[in-house]
């Protein structure tokens, strides 16, 4: 069983950086047994598509962009309900071992950012595919899943020409103007070490761009492509907060990197199968949940498979028929919910499992 832990403000902005998930629910209450009609067979969780798709994420955008949901009154219980199959989600339900619980993933497959293939025989990961924290190594050794030492730093392409280890000596090759390299090691060079923390609430406030403004345009165009991709918006968009931090990590300058053969992909589809195994009815996938409400003494969740009618699902309470839709001017997001008994236990593991810069290349040794 995995260890609990608290989080500060630093490692929370880099968990929702990296996009983990979290657990809700409320312990006592009672379970029935009959499974959701939309859950899927055991090989749902270990056989994911080796095809390259997008995400589904019109339910998503439809709450995003105003749609707001209805509660109907909830017709299923279940004591505790996790929202996410990723590499967050999956821990949590590990963590939970045999307690009844109930995960709900709006893809075909767990894994979320975690899973990965193989193409003509080369192991591939679709996000997360490193990580330098002991207890993933422990997690990992516990499923029988294989993890091995990264001895390099991050490659690049640059202009249609790849650049091994860019952050380190990499950036001295690369195809820029020389004063356009000396820019980025000023950058890494100012705020490798830089203590953020001491400066939080200026930071928090000021665009990632001031900080990039006096630099080369090739060192803000660098973030522009960078920054959505690891944090979801370009340098105006993005606190320096958050930008500087980039230099601490971003490139693979982290020491004690591990992978897998397909990034992380063999150990969610390992945590996947624990779930299955333990029983059908704790998994439901295709499913996006697009609400979450306190009501009394229990948190509903509303959830609607793609292409049918909502059945939502309450945590210490129940689920039941569609929930309506209407449209609102504005979006309005509820923030997660605990009353009563209910509490929202985090394992170390799902701090500690986060999507990290996508690299092009690495040297992988074996042990």
């Amino acid at each position: 069983m995995l260890a609990s832990a608290a989080v500060d403000r630093r490692e929370f902005v880099k968990i929702v950086i990296t996009g983990s998930l979290a657990s809700i629910g409320c312990p006592d209450a009672a379970l029935r047994d009959r499974a959701p009609a939309s859950a899927k067979p055991a090989g749902a969780a270990g056989a994911p598509d080796q095809t390259v798709r997008a995400e589904i994420n019109a339910y998503c955008h439809a709450v995003r962009d105003g749609a707001e949901v209805r509660l109907p009154r909830p017709s299923r219980h279940r004591p505790i309900v996790i929202v996410g199959g990723g590499a967050a989600g999956l821990a949590a339900a590990h963590a939970l071992g045999d307690r009844p619980y109930l995960l709900i993933e709006k893809e075909p497959a767990v894994g979320g950012d975690a899973t990965g293939g193989t193409w003509r025989g080369v192991g591939f990961s679709s996000g997360s595919s490193y990580n330098s924290e002991p207890i993933i190594k422990e997690l990992a050794a516990e499923l029988g899943v294989t993890l091995l030492p990264i001895d390099s730093a991050d490659g690049m392409i640059v202009k249609d020409i790849f650049v091994p280890e860019f952050f380190r000596d990499g950036v001295r090759r690369a195809p820029y103007p020389q004063t356009v390299r000396d820019a980025f090691r000023r950058f890494l060079d100012t705020y490798r070490d830089y203590d953020v923390d001491s400066e939080v609430e200026r930071l928090d406030n000021l665009p990632f761009a001031e900080i990039l403004k006096d630099y080369p345009r090739e060192v803000r165009d660098f973030f522009d492509s960078y920054g959505p991709n690891n944090w979801g918006a370009r340098v105006q968009d993005t606190s320096a907060y958050i930008g500087i931090q980039a230099a601490h990590w971003m490139g693979g300058l982290e020491p004690g990197r591990f992978t897998g053969e397909q990034g992380f992909g063999l150990l969610t589809r390992a945590l996947g199968e624990r779930v299955v195994a333990r029983g059908t009815d704790r998994l439901i996938t295709g499913a996006t949940v697009v609400r979450v409400a306190r009501d009394g003494d229990r948190i509903l969740v509303a959830y609607v498979p793609p292409g049918e009618a909502a059945a939502p699902t309450t945590a210490g309470g129940a689920a039941s028929r569609a929930p309506g839709w209407r449209r609102r001017s504005r979006a309005r997001i509820a923030p997660s919910s605990r009353s009563g008994s209910c509490t929202a236990t985090i394992p170390r593991a799902l701090h500690a499992t986060a999507q990290r810069p996508m690299a092009v290349s690495n040297r992988v040794k074996k042990i």
